[in-house]
């Protein structure tokens, strides 16, 4: 039978909301007449700031129990960054799996690990990917390891990027919600958080839009705006205050990360965190046609974990493909101050990232992309590749001679022990994917300091601020010294959905089961797929159109 608070509960919840309009106001002259959600006359149960995965997660969770929901994004569309990760999610499905996860997560924070946080992002991560799948309806069939992992436990789908396919149906999801339902969900897009305070209900929160302003309520305010890693044009500038020697690196991320929600909290009473470490991501794509343009495609993380090499201009290996991203960007730094990076007009800092035919054939989906948008390059035999890259052929053939014998004895001279298999041996025949790749400003581990609950925490005391929540990348203090490859969706998720499960709901909406309005922690996280009580949603086809649609200038994909 179904577990009590199972997936037939979220099942339920799902139709009972696809007939509740009626119930929810007789039409639409009261709809219209009715106060809007969120406003003083009407205070939501939470106003969440920031439409990424962290915060649909934690809207779809308080939604699925009857809370009401205001959800303001900056920009026009929901997603933001979360839209553009491409290497997967990692996922714990075993006691021993967790306690792996959350030693390979507390040796990439380093001296900054906070074991409450991180035990909790573990122990949770099996029963986010499930709600993923079967609440969400995203596919996660394809498990691989990512540099800085001792095992294989990241996981992405099989037919799109992993970003767009959760970022894209939970934004759906709430779209047609909030049309349905506008009474339990305000969707306010192009609007962005000027402004919170404590008062009426519990939080008052300014929101800028179309030229006006308007002033929400709720019980509880959820900042999930995302980092300040994109923020040198603001009057204040929390990266070059933090870390001025940022200043002029790439970065991957979209224009809106500036930071706006951490400056509100902070503004706000809260106490912020880790605000110098922010991440260098060791693989940004250089366009050939536009060297130096400041916003770089991220090269995903498993173009490496297939089998992907970094090379200098000599066509030498100088470090462990699959350390830590800190652990690559330093080599990358020490190489460059030798002098080995790659010449001009390639920028500084520049190294080829080379996969051979084998490896390029497990990333097929994300190589064919690539080099559709001319960020990776078809070369012909290892000639070809010593060719390209203006290095010597011996040179050439000494390294990946070399990597083969240390692929077939288990270790290399950089300390690398996971040779992934089916790539190698490397042959001269092959072809060869080439591309040039910088550090890029990628990820901020600071931010809005919380507890396991995802309370904010109060900068007078460092006691949790009632009714205060940050999520996601606003919040700090999760990933420590530096975030782990797979770990930013599954705090997304973990903590979204944490907050959506326990927040206080002041009125149910009409028709949602009691148990379901209830639940916490330790009833919401019956995982259905361990139950075998439904199968995974099929994920959809991605039309050639909807691709080129979400893939702009400023909101680079894959």
């Amino acid at each position: 039978g179904l577990p009590p608070g199972g997936l037939w509960l979220l099942c339920l919840a799902a139709v009972l909301r696809l007939h509740a309009r009626a119930a929810d106001c007789k039409g639409e002259d009261e709809c219209e007449a009715r106060p809007a959600v969120g406003s003083p006359q009407r205070p939501a149960d939470a106003i969440v700031v920031g439409g990424g995965l962290a915060g649909m997660a934690a809207a779809v969770s308080l939604l699925d129990r009857g809370g009401s929901v205001v959800l303001v994004e900056k920009q026009a569309r929901l997603g933001g960054n979360s839209a553009k990760a491409s290497s997967g999610i990692n996922a714990a499905t075993s006691e021993a799996a967790v306690e792996s996860l959350i030693a390979d997560t507390t040796r990439s924070a380093g001296t900054l690990a906070r074991h409450e946080l991180i035990q909790r992002l573990a122990s949770d991560s099996a029963d986010a990917t499930a709600w993923l799948r079967e609440r969400i309806g995203v596919d996660l069939s394809v498990l691989s390891q990512l540099g800085g992992h001792s095992d294989k436990r990241t996981l992405r789908p099989a037919a799109a990027p992993i970003g767009y396919a959760v970022t894209s149906a939970a934004g759906k999801l709430l779209t047609a919600w909030a049309s349905e339902r506008p009474q339990q969900l305000r969707l306010l897009v192009d609007a962005r958080a000027a402004g919170l305070e404590r008062g009426g209900a519990g939080w008052r929160l300014r929101v800028a839009s179309n030229g006006t302003e308007l002033v929400l309520e709720a019980t509880s305010a959820v900042i999930a705006s995302g980092g300040f890693g994109r923020d040198i044009e603001e009057a204040e500038s929390l990266l070059l205050k933090h870390r001025p020697d940022l200043d002029g690196f790439p970065t991957t991320l979209g224009p809106q990360t500036t930071g706006d929600g951490v400056r509100l909290a902070r503004d706000a009473g809260a106490r912020l965190v880790d605000m110098d470490r922010v991440q260098l991501h060791p693989t940004g794509f250089v366009d050939p046609g536009n060297p130096e343009e400041h916003t770089k495609t991220l090269a995903a993380e498993l173009l490496r974990g297939v089998g992907g090499l970094l090379l200098d201009r000599r066509g030498r290996r100088f470090t462990n493909e699959l350390d830590t991203r800190q652990a690559v960007v330093n080599a990358m730094l020490k190489a460059t101050a030798v002098g080995t990076a790659l010449s001009p007009p390639m920028p500084e800092r520049s190294f080829a990232l080379v996969l051979n035919g084998k490896a390029a054939a497990e990333a097929e989906l994300h190589v064919g992309f690539y080099a559709k948008r001319g960020l990776l390059t078809r070369v012909s035999q290892l000639s070809g590749l010593a060719t390209h890259l203006g290095a010597s052929l011996s040179d050439i053939q000494d390294t990946y001679d070399a990597y083969n014998k240390a692929a077939w004895l288990g270790r290399d001279g950089f300390n690398r022990t996971v040779f992934p298999a089916g790539h190698w041996p490397v042959e001269a025949s092959e072809d060869f994917y080439v591309g040039v790749v910088v550090p890029v400003i990628h990820y901020t581990m600071g931010g809005i300091a919380i507890d396991s609950e995802g309370h904010a925490l109060a900068e007078r005391d460092g006691l949790p601020m009632p009714g205060l929540y940050a999520i996601g990348e606003a919040s700090g203090g999760v990933h420590g010294d530096n975030r782990l490859g797979g770990n930013s969706l599954l705090e997304c998720t973990v903590y979204g959905r944490h907050v959506g499960l326990n927040l206080p709901i002041r009125t149910v909406a009409a028709g949602v089961p009691a148990d379901l309005v209830a639940r916490g922690p330790s009833s919401a996280q019956t995982s259905p797929s361990a139950s075998g009580s439904a199968a995974p949603k099929e994920l959809r086809e991605i039309t050639a159109k909807e691709l080129a649609e979400h893939v702009t200038r400023e909101q680079r994909t894959w």
